[in-house]
């Protein structure tokens, strides 16, 4: 099995097994929701394989299946393995854009040491550290503050049903989060985030330096994370042994009845 065909199962296996994040499945996708969190992101459509004749029942029945949750803005994850190829353009026909373009990324480097000298002190946290989490999170990513709630209950579930957490610290001041979701023998990396007065000091590196020694302790053979394609994260990445494996497109639209 393909690198590419192992983390596609893994991300199905995350939304449909665990219930990391609400979800179903309809004849030929998967579809990951979230409503707390109006982001095509989190409200999508994914793993598309169906004939070319079935592609626009598969359009409107996700659709539908968006609007009666009352969820305007959703898009659909593509990638080497949807099918029809045609399905693009029929997205870009019935009004939908490429918003982003992502690396799906795999680790090759060596099992990194187990105490990075860069002066971060990662730490996993409790339940009881969620909403500080999120509330960085989103400040991280320049989201918007109201989504801080709905982010708070999305971890929390993470939580629960086996994920990691992690809270980075300089000088006693939390300022970066990371998470590791681990299924299938492979160890998932999410939520990569330095706040801005922060960055450059190796923050990053060293909460994916340490979701990667987590990863590896629980076992997992494949180490993989995603990141925005030709941005800065993808060569910082590079640069401590991860390697791009494919990309990965959302094409979003918003509906409003």
């Amino acid at each position: 099995m393909s690198n590419l065909q192992r983390l596609e199962r893994f991300w199905h296996n995350l939304v449909c097994e665990q219930k990391l994040t609400s979800g179903t499945e309809v004849d030929g996708a998967v579809i990951a929701w979230w409503p707390d969190i109006p982001s095509f992101r989190l409200n999508h459509a994914a793993g598309i394989d169906v004939s070319e004749e079935e592609s626009g029942r598969l359009l409107n029945q996700v659709t539908e299946y968006f609007m009666s949750r009352e969820i305007p803005a959703f898009g659909f994850r593509i990638s080497p393995l949807t099918r029809p190829r045609s399905f693009v353009s029929l997205l870009e026909n019935h009004g939908f854009k490429r918003e982003d373009e992502d690396s799906v990324m795999v680790f090759k480097g060596e099992q990194p040491s187990d105490r990075p000298d860069s002066g971060v002190d990662v730490r996993e946290i409790e339940e009881d550290q969620i909403d500080l989490f999120s509330e960085l999170s989103v400040t991280a990513y320049e989201m918007p503050v109201e989504w801080t709630h709905g982010f708070s209950k999305m971890f929390l579930q993470r939580m629960r049903r086996g994920g990691r957490h992690y809270l980075a610290y300089i000088d006693g001041v939390p300022a970066g989060t990371c998470a590791l979701l681990s299924s299938m023998k492979t160890g998932g990396i999410f939520s990569v985030g330095t706040l801005k007065g922060h960055r450059g000091r190796g923050i990053a590196t060293a909460m994916t330096l340490r979701a990667v020694r987590d990863s590896l302790d629980e076992g997992n053979t494949l180490h993989t994370l995603q990141t925005e394609k030709g941005g800065y994260p993808e060569r910082l990445y590079r640069r401590i042994g991860f390697e791009t494996d494919h990309t990965v497109a959302f094409f979003a639209k918003t509906i409003r009845r």
